[in-house]
């Protein structure tokens, strides 16, 4: 993730669905792409505690859908935008 987002602190790497999909190496070529297929993989062995939830940012003439819980993120991990 480093080598993806250079001059960067590391709070900053991932904080957005923007600089996730960057610092992973996700690119428009793996638009469609199933999240299991390869290259990409869904590692199993971590199970966090609690898990939050909130409406995504900038979508408030989407009706009720502005309210849904579109973002899902381990509760208290620092490297979620606010």
């Amino acid at each position: 993730m480093e080598e993806r987002r250079p001059g960067r602190s590391p709070r900053e790497w991932t904080n957005g669905p923007g600089k996730l999909t960057k610092a992973l190496g996700v690119t428009m070529n793996d638009y469609g792409r199933w999240i299991t297929e390869q290259p990409l993989y869904i590692e199993s062995g971590y199970t966090p505690e609690a898990i939050s939830t909130g409406p995504r940012i900038g979508i408030d003439n989407s009706g009720e859908a502005r309210d849904y819980p579109w973002r899902f993120w381990v509760t208290g991990n620092r490297y979620v935008s606010r």
